[in-house]
C-alpha cells in the first residue's frame, strides 16, 4: 500500500511521524523517494528503512478542542508537558504518568494558539509543537 507523507530530513537522518513509521504488524516500513526537476525528469531511490526520531511528538487533535494527545518515544524520558502562550507564558503543565502518551485535558486553556513543550527527567525541554485550541 503506497501512503504518502511529509517527510523531515535532519542532517542524514529521515525523520517521519512516529504513527507512521510502523506497520500495523509492528515491523518497519519502507520507502522510497522520488524527486523532481523542473523538466519533469525524476528519480527514484532504492528503498531505505524508515527510523523514527526519538526527539520528535505527535500531537492531535490539532486544531484541539477539550483535549490534546501527545504521542512521544518513550526512550525520550518525558516526565512533564507544558502548555505556552504565544508570549512564552505558561497557562498549563501536566505530569507524565504513561511512558509514550499522554492525554491532556484543556478545559483551562482559552481559545487561541500555543506551544506544548516536553520536558524530559533533567527539566530540559526536548520537544517543542505548536496547537491551536479552539
Amino acid at each position: 500500500m503506497k501512503h504518502l507523507f511529509l517527510l523531515l530530513f535532519t542532517g542524514l537522518t529521515l525523520c517521519v511521524p512516529m504513527a507512521s513509521a510502523q506497520t500495523s504488524s509492528g515491523a518497519p516500513d519502507t520507502v522510497q523517494l522520488r524527486s523532481g526537476d523542473s523538466a519533469g525528469r525524476s528519480a527514484v531511490t532504492a528503498p531505505m528503512q524508515i527510523v523514527r526520531c526519538a526527539d520528535d511528538a505527535l500531537i492531535y487533535p490539532n486544531p484541539a478542542g477539550n483535549e490534546l494527545n501527545v504521542l512521544y518515544e518513550a526512550t525520550s524520558d518525558i516526565k512533564n508537558i507544558a502548555v505556552y502562550n504565544l508570549i512564552g507564558k505558561m497557562v498549563a503543565v501536566y505530569k507524565v504518568t504513561g511512558n509514550s502518551s499522554a492525554n491532556l485535558n484543556l478545559d483551562g486553556v482559552s481559545p487561541g494558539i500555543y506551544f506544548v513543550r516536553l520536558f524530559n527527567s533533567q527539566g530540559e525541554a526536548v520537544i517543542s509543537k505548536k496547537f491551536t485550541r479552539q
